[in-house]
C-alpha cells in the first residue's frame, strides 16, 4: 500500500487527537480511509494455451534453433490496467517466453547463439474496458536474421474483465500472429 507524504503527515496528526480523547480505533479507521491507499500488482506470465489448429506450423525439421533476443530497452513501469503494472520489456519477455514453449512443441530448440535469430519487441500496449468486453492491445515488431521485419496489430477481446488475463490472451495471439507470418516461418524452416 501506498499513501502520498503529505497525508500520512496530516492523517497522523488526526489520529494523534483522535487517541487523546479515547477515540483512536475511530481515528484510525478514519485515517485509512481518508489516505487513498491502494494496492500495484505486477503483471506475470501465465501461459494461456494455443490450440495446434492454430497455428500452420505443426513441426519444424530436426536441428532448428533459434535464439530469441528481447530488442526491448524500455523498462519502465507501465500501468497495463486497473492496477497492474509492467513494462514493454517485460511483456516482450513473456512473447517471447510463450514463443520459447511453442517452438519447443515443434521440435526446435532456442539457443543464444542460434543462427537463426528473431528480435522481438512489444512496442506499444493497451487496455481498454467496455460495458460487455475488455480489450487488450499490443503492437509487436519482430525481425528475422535476414533483416525481414514484421509488425503485428494484435487485439485481445474478453468478456473475462482481468488485466492479467486479458494481456495473457494477446500474449498468445502475438505467438499465434508471430508463427502464422509465411516470411518467419519460411526463416525457420529449412
Amino acid at each position: 500500500m501506498k499513501c502520498a507524504p503529505h497525508r500520512v503527515i496530516r492523517l497522523k496528526h488526526m489520529v494523534d487527537l483522535a487517541a487523546g480523547k479515547g477515540l483512536f480505533p475511530l481515528g484510525l479507521l478514519l485515517a485509512a480511509l481518508l489516505c487513498g491507499c491502494h494496492t500495484e500488482y505486477d503483471y506475470a506470465w501465465s501461459e494461456y494455451e494455443i490450440a495446434p489448429e492454430r497455428i500452420a506450423v505443426s513441426a519444424l525439421p530436426d536441428g532448428t534453433a533459434v535464439a530469441l533476443i528481447n530488442d526491448q530497452d524500455d523498462a519502465e513501469r507501465q500501468r497495463l490496467g486497473g492496477d497492474w503494472y509492467a513494462s514493454l520489456r517485460e511483456l516482450t519477455s513473456a512473447v517471447i517466453t510463450h514463443l520459447s514453449r511453442e517452438l519447443d512443441k515443434r521440435g526446435a530448440t532456442v539457443d543464444t547463439g542460434a543462427e537463426k535469430v528473431l528480435r522481438i519487441a512489444v512496442q506499444q500496449q493497451e487496455f481498454e474496458t467496455g460495458m460487455w468486453l475488455v480489450s487488450t492491445r499490443m503492437k509487436v515488431r519482430v525481425e528475422t536474421g535476414s533483416g525481414y521485419v514484421a509488425t503485428f496489430a494484435i487485439t485481445h477481446r474478453t468478456a473475462k474483465a482481468d488485466v492479467a488475463h486479458g494481456y495473457n490472451g494477446a500474449v498468445a495471439l502475438a505467438v499465434i500472429n508471430l508463427l502464422n507470418e509465411p516470411s518467419i516461418a519460411e526463416y525457420l524452416g529449412p
